[in-house]
């Protein structure tokens, strides 16, 4: 049985220019795999709390310096010595850790990244894609998903924080019907988005 050895992170930039947490970890066997958590524009007051530096002199107060010193100096060596293919102990372990119901204390950011990097992980060291590797796992909670290409869902149109504030909702999506093949629900989507985008621009 291959297990934890170590677990650090750093930070990095997302797409955006802004800081996100990067983790890192690697077995006992000398497997390793590396993570990095998404930041979203604007979070909901009942979605789990990112945790940043609030250090106005650096990056307006966006950094994760904090966060990844969490994962280096406190959630990061709880888990030294547990087997990576326990997701629910991994994760369980962490929300104990914290110890919060929004994940305030170490950052959700920090946790996320800590379960992304470990299931990784533990896909490598059962020799199985990750995506097989989650779907097993669904199916230890008794989650029958099956393994299948997923209905494609197309973001159209941005309001509120991601747009140009001149909307009520965030985001308008084009969800294709669940019988169509994959192909084809992208294909009708994007010909959706060209129409949207030719009415805009008054093209025929």
């Amino acid at each position: 049985m291959s297990t934890i050895k170590r677990i650090w992170a750093r930070e990095i930039l997302d797409s955006r220019g802004i800081p996100t947490v990067e983790s890192y970890c690697q077995l006992d066997d000398g497997r390793f795999a590396t993570s990095s958590v998404p930041a979203g524009t604007s979070t909901g007051s009942h979605e789990a709390l990112e945790l940043r530096d609030k250090d106005t002199k650096r990056y307006r107060g966006e950094g994760t310096l904090k966060a990844c010193e969490n994962i280096n100096n406190v959630l990061g060596p709880a888990l030294i010595g547990m087997d990576p293919i326990k997701q629910s102990n991994i994760d369980q372990k962490l929300i104990s850790i914290d110890g919060t119901e929004n994940k305030s204390k170490y950052g959700a950011n920090a946790i996320l990244a800590i379960s992304e990097v470990v299931c990784k992980v533990a896909s490598l060291s059962q020799g199985k894609s990750l995506y097989s590797w989650i779907n097993e796992l669904a199916v230890e909670k008794g989650i029958a998903i099956g393994v299948k290409i997923p209905t494609p869902l197309i973001n159209m149109i941005n309001g509120g924080s991601h747009g140009a504030g001149n909307l009520d909702f965030q985001e308008f999506w084009v969800i294709p019907a669940t019988n169509k093949k994959f192909s084809e629900g992208l294909q009708m989507s994007v010909e959706i988005y060209q129409t949207h985008c030719f009415y805009k621009r008054k093209l025929s």
